[in-house]
């Protein structure tokens, strides 16, 4: 107090409020975090407060542990009651999750066990479902139409025919050159 009062006539701009500097350096030195933060509270609520009588306050906090131990209890029950209040809409998120996935399932469920009973009743087999793209055709792949293999087959024999009747073609021509005594080409 002394080295304030020291600095204060020497500058009084420095410290033009040396009540609430104390109240402010004094809350700050305590090292019991609930007594800080009713000294914190205090400061701000009464502002007129000096500052032997914060420090009067502060004793007959420290000396009466019932009320550290209620406004430490007034925290936890603060605190517990706000995760209960989470962990209850998280259940309830969780829930609601559950229900909608549990839906979801029980309609696949359902078209499998109709998919399965159409199959086994052969009430599914007169419905076109899909067409080929290749000829249009309902109910088969264009892997698997026939109108393609048949034109595939057609185009390999042709294919054949050509390649042999071109080995012919070109295999009597060899013969002639020969005979006639020229060199044959590189056909």
């Amino acid at each position: 107090m002394e080295i304030m009062l020291a600095l204060q006539e020497r500058d009084s701009r420095t410290y033009a409020d040396s009540n609430a500097i104390l109240k402010e350096w004094f809350a700050e030195g305590v090292r019991d975090k609930s007594l800080k933060r009713e000294l914190k509270r205090w400061n701000l609520e009464s502002s007129s407060l000096k500052f032997w009588q914060l420090r009067h306050r502060a004793q007959s906090w420290i000396e009466d542990g019932s009320h550290a131990t209620l406004a430490r209890s007034q925290e936890v029950l603060a605190a517990s009651e706000a995760l209960h209040g989470d962990f209850k809409k998280a259940l309830e998120d969780q829930q609601k999750q559950i229900k909608e996935l549990s839906d979801s399932i029980s309609v696949l469920a359902k078209g499998l066990c109709r998919k399965s009973s159409d199959s086994a009743t052969g009430r599914g087999q007169g419905k076109i479902r899909f067409l080929c793209h290749y000829c249009k055709g309902p109910n088969h792949y264009a892997r698997d139409s026939f109108k393609r293999k048949r034109a595939e087959e057609s185009k390999s024999s042709k294919s054949q025919q050509e390649k042999s009747g071109k080995s012919q073609q070109s295999l009597v021509r060899r013969q002639t050159r020969i005979t006639q005594g020229w060199e044959p080409d590189a056909d």
